[in-house]
């Protein structure tokens, strides 16, 4: 006969105030601030994606080799427009990373998202980006944008995207936040294209 009640191993419960929350960083590099992102970074153990333009690529070969060394993404940020557009701008892309690079990115930022658009960039075999959050520098200080960040996670579980951009003001911002991020007990994933 059974009591109800069980026996095993119960589960830990979570400390008041933190949150079974994992973010996933993404940075937009429009830019020259790659660099500086990698400074930013090494010394947190954070990985991120790191989202290209096309034609920003040969300006961050240094970054882009840099970010790979350290275990970080690579991925390309693509206008479109339409499917076609995007598609080409992917390939080019990718082409480039290939030939000076030997890198094969699979991940893809949609600018201008639409459902063909990301339905023609799947069939061609990348896997698309979106995120959760977009925390790129909107004009605001870098404490008013960090904080503003900050409340938006407040109420998230799960796994949060977030876009970021290599501006001076998330720069500035960014070892505090994610400073602040691991005092909430927030843990941190490198999203790769079999996440997508």
């Amino acid at each position: 006969g059974g009591t109800g009640a069980t026996s095993g191993p119960s589960s830990t419960p979570e400390e008041p105030g933190q949150r079974q929350l994992t973010v996933s960083l993404a940075f937009q590099c429009t830019g020259t601030g790659a660099e500086q992102l990698l400074d930013a970074l090494d010394g947190t153990g954070v990985k991120a994606l790191f989202l290209f333009r096309p034609e920003a690529l040969a300006g961050n070969e240094s970054a882009i080799r840099r970010a790979v060394g350290s275990g970080h993404a690579i991925g390309l940020s693509v206008g479109g427009g339409s499917a076609r557009k995007a598609l080409e701008e992917a390939e080019a892309g990718s082409a480039w990373l290939e030939d000076y690079l030997r890198l094969r990115p699979h991940i893809v930022y949609l600018e201008e998202e639409s459902g063909e658009t990301r339905q023609a960039m799947a069939q061609a075999g990348w896997a698309c980006w979106s995120g959760s959050l977009d925390a790129r520098d909107d004009g605001r200080s870098q404490s008013v944008q960090r904080s503003a960040l900050l409340r938006e996670l407040e109420g998230e579980q799960g796994l949060v995207r977030i876009l970021l951009d290599d501006s001076e003001t998330v720069l500035a911002m960014l070892p505090q936040t994610i400073s602040q991020m691991r005092g909430e007990g927030y843990s941190f994933h490198l999203t790769v294209e079999t996440d997508l």
